[in-house]
C-alpha cells in the first residue's frame, strides 16, 4: 500500500511539474500583425494549431505572442514581417508557455512564440 502511495505521489508530481504541450503550425500565412501598448507581438496566422493550450475566458484572434524589444523578438519580427510582407507560408513554433492579459475571470491567454520559418 506504501508502494502506492508512493507512486500516486510521483505522478501527481510530475503531472503538475509538465508544462503544457508546445503548438506548431507549418505551411500558414501570417494575416494579422498586432502590436500591444507594452512590446508585445501579436500573430494571427491563417490556420490556428487544432488544440489551443493558451485558452482564455475571451477568445483573441491572434494565437502567438513575443516581446518585440529583446534580440529574439527582433529577430522574430524580421522573420514574421518578411513573412507578412512577400504573403510566404511559415512555421511557427510555441514555446508551451502561456501569457495572460487581462483581470480574472476575463483574460485572454497567447502562446509564446519559440521560433519561425520562412518556407
Amino acid at each position: 500500500m506504501a508502494i502506492l502511495r508512493k507512486l500516486a505521489v510521483i505522478f501527481v508530481a510530475l503531472a503538475v511539474a509538465l508544462p503544457a504541450a508546445a503548438t506548431s503550425v507549418s505551411g500558414v500565412k501570417v494575416t494579422r500583425i498586432r502590436r500591444g501598448t507594452s512590446n508585445d507581438v501579436f500573430v494571427q496566422v491563417s490556420v490556428p494549431p487544432a488544440t489551443l493550450d493558451c485558452n482564455g475566458t475571451f477568445v483573441a484572434s491572434e494565437v502567438y505572442v513575443y516581446d518585440g524589444d529583446t534580440t529574439a523578438g527582433r529577430i522574430l519580427d524580421a522573420i514574421i514581417l518578411a513573412a507578412y510582407s512577400a504573403n510566404k507560408t511559415v512555421d511557427i513554433t510555441g514555446t508551451g508557455t502561456c501569457r495572460t492579459y487581462g483581470v480574472n475571470p476575463f483574460t485572454t491567454r497567447f502562446e509564446n512564440v519559440s521560433n519561425a520559418v520562412i518556407r
